[in-house]
């Protein structure tokens, strides 16, 4: 009988998990102030010497539609005729210097949005490689002291770049979410010229080293999303490029009949003839994806009745319906946290793919991740452990531990033999110890900001119970994939829950709390 009301108990906070989730601070508002007069400055907005951190907010609030997620609105005709091209959009002669004609003819086949851009800025490393050239991350590596990646393929370049990211911005005593001009500490002023000019940006006059990089810097993320845009788009020459195996496959998938020893030149002329509906489709899978995820919340949270069944919340359907909602920083970490190279440019489709088909990979033994579901506590235990010195004022601050820590294990990774191998050591016995407290001790606004990082919004006002219980299962499902959990993977996620929902928080309930919480571990 005791069994079966703690399962019970399991399966309500499960079910609460599912509540719906609301909006979310903006990307700016955890940047330092130096992050914010470095965007202000890239985008040659002017503000008084001594305004303080909320006026300079305010001040990026006003101007974040028009320079960040709508900047063709200050483009000049022949920046839009370019874009438009780029997106297979004929231009009549006409029209080409109609700049009204132009402003809604982009402005209708635009696909960002302000919470794409947000996601984006959460989340720099996911994106501010892209752009660059093998060379160039070789280089930044070099500088750092990360050792290239052997076999040196983009995909592992990429990776190793994004993993170090913020461990080398801690080290160069500067924020990583609006990266300072460290970042490009290792590009000569022709590489940033080169650069612009390459895209088509202007080079800034007179041209000084700060304006090099404050115009690649402003212009990255277009140049990243241009970059996935073209390799998302299937033009009739992108398809010289396929095998005959992967055109029948791709003809065959979408229902068109391929006529048994068709020739190379037949194949290529009816993909050509199909390639709106091939485009068309990888659109509507995305979308199915997004629309998923939101019934299948909405229904859950409104259907108690189907808590009973606990498995549900973590299991394979589960994860298929949770990476709907995941953001793509989120997915590229999921696969990075698993060793899978993560090509250039992935489309969120691409992205979503790669993921699937490795549900059941498990996570490489150590890496940056596994700081992500400690709590302050276990960070600052940890590198007390190894030497370091951490600061009155750091032991509030989670982001800054979690960095100083990615920074000790970049390090001991750089180094290798008997300092790397102390350091992973510690690092097994600190993670068994740390995953068995995990998010009890987080501030709401640390769960909060967690649920962010996976695209999962929070209401104003949402009981702690629901945070710990979706981030629980959040993060399970982020370290297990789609691998079906055990009764006492279940329970391990949500005895804290149990705890808070069955007896309270009040100190004279906790001895009794405790000792249900074992029994039930005793009886599983």
């Amino acid at each position: 009988m005791k069994l079966t009301q703690g399962i019970v108990l399991l399966a309500i906070a499960c079910s609460s998990a599912q509540a719906t989730w609301g909006s979310h601070p903006s990307a700016y508002s955890k940047w330092t102030q130096d992050e914010l007069q470095r965007w202000l400055a890239d985008h040659d907005i002017t503000y008084p010497e001594k305004t303080d951190r909320t006026a300079l907010e305010n001040l990026i609030r006003q101007n974040w539609e028009q320079k960040s997620y709508r900047p063709y609105s200050e483009w000049e005709p022949a920046q839009i005729q370019q874009y438009l091209r780029e997106k297979g959009i004929e231009i009549e002669d006409k029209a080409a210097d109609n700049k009204n004609w132009l402003l809604d003819t982009i402005k209708s086949n635009w696909h960002w949005t302000e919470a794409t851009v947000e996601e984006a800025y959460a989340n720099v490393k996911g994106w501010i490689f892209d752009s660059w050239t093998d060379s160039q991350i070789k280089t930044f590596l070099d500088k750092h002291n990360i050792p290239n990646p052997n076999p040196t393929s983009r995909e592992a370049l990429l990776a190793a770049a994004r993993e170090n990211y913020s461990a080398i911005a801690k080290k160069s005593s500067d924020a990583a979410n609006y990266p300072g001009n460290w970042l490009y500490a290792s590009w000569s002023d022709s590489d940033l010229k080169k650069w612009l000019d390459e895209r088509g940006y202007n080079v800034p006059q007179p041209s000084t080293r700060d304006k090099l990089i404050a115009a690649v810097r402003r212009n990255s993320y277009l140049a990243s999303q241009r970059l996935s845009s073209a390799q998302q788009t299937l033009t009739d020459e992108a398809f010289d490029t396929w095998s005959d195996s992967q055109l029948k496959a791709t003809l065959d998938k979408y229902g068109f009949n391929v006529p048994q020893g068709s020739k190379r030149n037949e194949l290529l002329a009816l993909a050509r003839r199909h390639k709106k509906k091939f485009t068309d489709e990888q659109h509507r899978v995305s979308a199915s994806a997004a629309s998923a995820y939101g019934s299948a919340t909405s229904v859950v949270g409104e259907n108690a009745a189907g808590a009973t069944d606990t498995v549900k919340e973590y299991g394979s359907a589960a994860f298929e319906t949770a990476i709907g909602a995941w953001s793509n920083s989120r997915l590229k970490a999921f696969l990075d946290s698993r060793g899978v190279p993560v090509p250039q440019g992935s489309t969120r489709d691409q992205l979503l793919a790669s993921v699937r088909a490795n549900k059941s990979k498990a996570q490489d033994k150590y890496g940056v991740w596994t700081f992500q579901d400690w709590s302050i506590e276990n960070i600052q235990k940890w590198l007390e452990e190894q030497g370091h010195t951490v600061s009155a004022t750091a032991t509030t601050k989670r982001d800054d531990l979690v960095s100083s820590a990615e920074a000790a294990l970049a390090s001991a990774s750089s180094a290798g033999g008997a300092a790397y191998d102390a350091i992973t050591s510690a690092f097994a016995a600190a993670t068994d110890t740390a995953k068995h407290s995990a998010f009890d001790t987080w501030s709401d606004s640390e769960l909060k900001s967690y649920l962010d990082s996976y695209g999962v919004n929070t209401y104003q006002g949402n009981d702690r119970n629901k945070l710990l219980a979706e981030v629980r299962r959040q993060s399970y499902l982020f370290r297990n994939g789609g691998k079906e959990p055990t009764v006492l993977d279940r329970v391990q996620g949500l005895l804290g829950w149990v705890k808070e929902k069955a007896f309270g928080a009040a100190d004279s309930t906790k001895q009794s709390a405790d000792e249900a919480v074992k029994k039930v571990k005793e009886e599983l």
